[in-house]
Formats: structure tokens, C-alpha cells, sequence
């Protein structure tokens, strides 16, 4: 069966500046990879088997490691919505008394990883493996799909954690959950981008697939709602619908790629006018590529050798990226699944680093954040009109359970028109002109234990 390898970085780091809001799965098939358009996911139709270092974990032996992180396995697996088996099968193959302790025995195991022959947890006690990898001595873990085959199935994954950090054990419990849940294929998520000011309810909200380690106690809605909808049980369709729509430039027709938009129950009583403690995202055009490919470079320097770069150029890109969909209608394109109930949706920028959405530069926000209305026009409501000091009222959105509730489109406010190659952008707002997407072949997770770093 075809395989391919890919390798998977990103960033948890210590530390708040929530700044907008994502969600959903971290990699896309292609038209000749995968399933065009739909996420990679394990075949939850088998049991999902790990394997853990025989080592030890910081301050915790081997037994309570293991421990914690079948509960942050069960964390995933126990929501009533989501269908998905896991089992610890034994320690580490191919490394002496099933302990890595050193980046050779990383190279073997990552290795074995790569062919599909196991998911191996790694638990680098005192960061020496870190600090040789990666020279960073804040880096405490990172997660990688090594695996996976042309059904969009996920073959094989890897994790490896360390104890050096000095994390507390609530902290250590979630950088595990965080880390399964990259393993089941979930990109990050950000909380809500509040107008008006962060909030202890934007606080309350955020997921633990946020990329910063912070006060999260579990699984958030968000969280709980995206691993349901890659893996969906026979309850899925009695509890969640699914809010669609487009996000277009000013023109009302071309879609934007890379905009965060999000959910929060309506709330008639609250200032906000919605309940922001809750929070379920998404990003649009995420199922489109980051990368279509473009033939204007394809002969510009040459590599040496030839075998190291595609088609013998540094320059090559007219295949572009192996991940997403080449279908325009996704450009703009994005899907939240919610719970049945009514809700307010916004759109904001996604300003978390390059660590989520398809697009790696993250293109900046081409015009000014705003709510849904139901008038939507190029003359609607957005953040600039909203009050801080008197009750907003919202438009709002119904969705029923097993229903979508399609057509929920923004038409941006403010964004230049839209031009082609034969035309100057001369005039037009810098942040008003997505810049070229990069291929996002590569999304990773570092976690940090350094509060400084944001």
C-alpha cells in the first residue's frame, strides 16, 4: 500500500494572548493524496494501538506515566459523541528494555514510526534527547504523524514528552492530552477574539488544543466537538448540526482563505450578548490547499543534485502541495459543528504564530473583523460599530441536531477589489493582498515551560 511520511512540529507555549479563534484537522487529502477535501483520520473501525517508554517521566515512574496518559488517552475516547479505541500494547520495539535514551535510539524508533510498525510515547526524562534534537531546553514535547496511506487513513503516530520542564502534574496531564489529541489528527484551536477586551469567559473557553499551556481543566466544547466530528458515534448526529457558509472579499464573490470564524451561544442577557465561556471554530477554506502550485518558477535554479529538490529546481512549485483540496468553491469555505441551539458567529484574524490553518505565512485578516448579520451586505455590521458599554443584540443562528444550517456567509468589510497577474496592486492596502501561501507540509508542536515566551 502507498505510504508517505510527514512530520508534524507546533507550539504550546506558557503564557496568555488569546487573539482569535480555530479550529479542526491538521491535514487535508489532496486530488492525488489521500481523499480530496476530507481530514486524515485513524480507521476507527480497529483499535488504536500505542506503545509507551519503559523510562521514567520528570518525577513520575514509568507506572504513574503510564497511568496518566491512559487518562488522557480516555479523555478523547469517553466523549458520548465521538467513536474511537485505544490500547497500550507494550513497551517501545527496536531500543534496548523498551527505552529511548538517546537520539540514536530516536532515529530506530522514529524509524519503525515511519514504516507504520508502531506509535511509540516517548518519555525523555531529563530533555536530553531534547536539547540534542532541537537546542532548545524550553522544548518539552512534539507529536508526529509518521504514517499515513492513499484511503486518508492515519497508519501511525509518535510522541514524545519530557520531564525536565518542572511541570506541575495537572500541567504534565494536559501537554499529554494536547499531544493525543494532535495524534488523532486535530490541528490547534484559539479561543474567541472579544472586541471589546479579552474576558475571563474568552479564558474560560479555551480548548485544550490551544496552542499555550494555561489554566485549561479538561476538554473544552470546541474540543469535544471537532473530535466527534472526525469521529463521529451513532449519538453524533442527535446532538450536533453543523453551521456552513463562505467568507468572500468585498466583491461578495471571491472567497478569503485563512479567516477564523467562530460560534458562541446566544446569551440575551449578557453584555456580550452571547456566552464566550463557549467557543467552537473553525478556519476558512480549510480544506483547500496552502499550496495549488504554480508553474512560473518551475525552471529557476537548478538544485545540485537534481534528486534533492522536485523536478531538479529550487524553483518547481507547479505540483504544489501534497495536502488539500484543489476545488475553489473551499477557498472561503468553512464548517463549525455545534451542538443544537442558536448562535452568534464571528470572524476575526488568526494571529497564533503560523501554527494553525493552511496557510504557513498566515495571510493577514484582509479587512476588519465583524459579526454575522442577517442582512449580510458589503455595508453589515462589524467590530468598529459594536458597543462596550450597552447589551449587544446579535443576530443569531438556529441549528438543528443532524442539520446544517447552510448559507451563513460575511462578505468583508473595507478589503480592496480583486485583481489578476496583468494588473498593478500598486494602491492597495498591504494587508489587503494575501501574500503567496507556503506549503504546509510540516505542523508541529513544541511545548514550552518558559512563562516569558508568547
Amino acid at each position: 500500500m502507498s505510504r508517505t511520511t510527514i512530520w508534524m512540529i507546533g507550539c504550546l507555549l506558557l503564557g496568555f494572548s488569546p487573539t482569535a479563534q480555530a479550529g479542526g484537522p491538521m491535514l487535508i487529502g489532496s486530488p492525488s493524496f489521500g481523499v480530496n477535501g476530507q481530514p486524515f483520520v485513524w480507521d476507527n473501525s480497529q483499535t488504536i494501538q500505542y506503545r509507551t517508554d519503559s523510562g521514567a517521566l520528570g518525577s513520575m515512574d514509568n507506572a504513574t506515566a503510564n497511568s496518566n496518559l491512559a487518562q488522557a488517552f480516555a479523555a478523547w475516547t469517553q466523549v458520548p459523541t465521538a467513536l474511537l479505541s485505544v490500547q497500550n500494547v507494550g513497551t517501545i520495539l527496536g531500543v534496548a528494555n523498551g527505552h529511548v535514551s538517546s537520539v540514536a535510539d530516536f532515529d530506530t524508533v522514529a524509524e519503525s514510526c515511519s514504516s507504520g510498525t508502531q506509535s511509540p510515547i516517548i518519555y525523555d526524562s531529563t530533555g536530553t534527547i531534547f536539547s540534542q534534537l532541537i537546542g532548545d531546553a524550553s522544548v518539552i514535547g512534539f507529536t508526529s504523524i509518521c504514517d499515513l496511506n492513499t484511503n486518508g487513513h492515519i497508519q501511525s503516530a509518535l510522541i514524545v514528552l519530557t520531564g525536565a520542564a518542572g511541570l506541575t502534574t495537572p500541567q504534565q496531564d494536559n501537554v499529554m492530552t494536547h499531544e493525543i489529541g494532535h495524534l488523532f489528527g486535530l490541528d490547534h484551536s484559539l479561543p474567541g477574539d472579544d472586541p471589546c477586551g479579552t474576558s475571563t469567559d474568552d479564558i474560560a473557553a479555551l480548548p485544550i488544543m490551544y496552542f499555550q499551556l494555561e489554566s485549561q481543566t479538561g476538554l473544552s466544547e470546541d474540543d469535544k466537538a471537532w473530535i466527534s466530528t472526525l469521529y463521529p458515534s451513532t449519538s453524533y448526529n442527535s446532538v450536533y448540526g453543523t453551521i456552513t457558509g463562505q467568507v468572500f472579499f468585498s466583491d461578495g464573490q471571491s472567497g478569503v482563505q485563512d479567516v477564523s470564524v467562530a460560534a458562541h451561544p446566544i446569551s440575551p442577557g449578557s453584555m456580550a450578548g452571547e456566552n464566550r465561556a463557549i467557543a467552537i471554530s473553525s478556519i476558512s477554506g480549510y480544506r483547500f490547499t496552502g499550496n495549488p502550485g504554480q508553474p512560473y518558477t518551475a525552471n529557476y535554479l537548478a538544485c545540485t543534485p537534481a534528486s534533492e529538490c522536485p523536478h531538479g529546481y529550487y524553483g518547481n512549485n507547479v505540483d504544489g502541495s501534497q495536502f488539500g483540496s484543489r476545488t475553489p468553491a473551499l477557498i472561503g469555505w468553512f464548517e463549525i459543528p455545534v451542538p443544537a441551539g442558536s448562535y452568534a458567529i464571528e470572524i476575526g484574524s488568526i494571529n497564533d504564530g503560523g501554527t494553525i490553518g493552511p496557510n504557513n505565512p498566515i495571510i493577514p485578516l484582509p479587512g476588519p473583523g465583524e459579526y454575522w448579520n442577517v442582512h449580510e451586505s458589503a455595508t453589515d455590521s462589524d467590530f468598529s460599530t459594536i458597543s462596550c458599554t450597552t447589551p449587544r443584540v446579535l443576530d443569531s443562528v438556529t441549528v438543528q441536531a443532524g442539520t446544517p444550517a447552510n448559507g451563513i456567509n460575511f462578505i468583508m468589510n473595507g478589503t480592496a477589489p480583486t485583481f489578476d497577474i496583468f494588473e498593478s496592486s500598486q494602491g492597495a492596502s498591504p494587508n489587503s493582498i494575501p501574500a503567496h501561501p507556503l506549503s504546509r507540509s510540516i505542523a508541529s508542536e513544541v511545548i514550552s515551560g518558559a512563562a516569558s515566551k508568547q
